[in-house]
């Protein structure tokens, strides 16, 4: 069937056979929060605007600038009946730091330790091999330029 320019496209579907997904409305609430979004943006009402985004990223579980996933556990750590236990926790003082400026008193409370630094992995390139490859990029465009130069009739 050939469709003339001014009727336009059309496509008819049998609904009987669609079946349900349910990425379809999530898909649709990300394109009107978009929408909503936009919309501000253009100067519509940011109070309604807030609220139309809140409730449909609240309804079709999605993350939006107003709304955001919070995890819970409500699995307990240990048995409600367990009793609850408190104990003091020995702490570590930075190196040259003394208990009785930071403290007050000594109490006996806080070990002193020998401070052995822990260096972290060396994972970023060295300053020196960033300078060695600009200077040899430049050296090479320098190159390429005179002899596209010698190349080039005057």
């Amino acid at each position: 069937m050939l469709v003339e320019a001014d009727d336009g496209w059309r496509r008819s579907l049998d609904l009987g056979e669609a079946k349900p997904a349910p990425g379809i409305a999530k898909l649709w609430a990300r394109a009107k929060i978009e929408a909503l979004n936009d919309s501000a943006r253009r100067g519509a009402d940011p109070d309604r605007i807030r609220s139309a985004v809140v409730a449909l990223a609240l309804r079709h579980g999605l993350a939006s600038r107003h709304t955001s996933f919070v995890a819970v556990d409500t699995e307990p750590a240990r048995p409600a009946t367990a009793p609850l236990a408190t104990a003091q926790v020995p702490l570590n003082l930075p190196a040259g730091w003394s208990e009785e400026k930071v403290m007050g008193e000594p109490s006996g409370g806080l070990r002193k330790t020998s401070y052995t630094p822990i260096g972290g992995p060396q994972t970023a390139t060295p300053f020196l091999v960033h300078v060695a490859t600009a200077v040899a990029f430049a050296g090479l465009a320098l190159v390429v330029l005179t002899i596209a130069r010698r190349r080039v009739p005057a």
